[in-house]
């Protein structure tokens, strides 16, 4: 079966034993562009590829970082607040630059829901950072 029929199976309205199979086999994988699963197709598919998105490396969701960012344009998106737990455990050396040049960008279009979420972000990395200190 081929990638974007996995995608597809991302989607609530599957059957959960087909959500989970899609969810085992996009996750972790090294042929994929994660890009693919960045918001795919319609909100009822978010939810499990943030799940997916979640499986990989810091290393290779920094090379999408700012395109993961896009998520927080609205808080209450499906999948994202896995989004912004998994960017809050993430090294903040790298992830700080980017996350501050994606608020510059909601900034100038003046996006306050997509500000919010970065906030929301920015909270959630100053909570984990103290969790790590304790």
């Amino acid at each position: 079966m081929e990638i974007n029929n996995y995608i597809d199976d991302l989607s609530w309205y599957k059957d959960d034993e087909i959500q989970l199979k899609a969810i085992n086999f996009l996750s972790g994988r090294t042929d994929i562009d994660l890009k693919k699963l960045i918001l795919p197709r319609q909100k009822n598919h978010w939810e499990n590829a943030a799940t997916v998105l979640c499986s990989y490396s810091d290393i290779e969701l920094l090379d999408i970082m700012k395109e993961l960012l896009t998520w927080l344009q609205d808080a209450n998106w499906p999948g994202s607040k896995k989004i912004i737990e998994r960017i809050a455990g993430m090294n903040q050396k790298m992830t700080m630059p980017i996350i501050l040049d994606v608020l510059s960008d909601a900034n100038e279009i003046s996006d306050e829901t997509w500000i919010w979420g970065i906030i929301a972000l920015l909270h959630e990395i100053h909570q984990h950072s103290q969790e790590s200190i304790t």
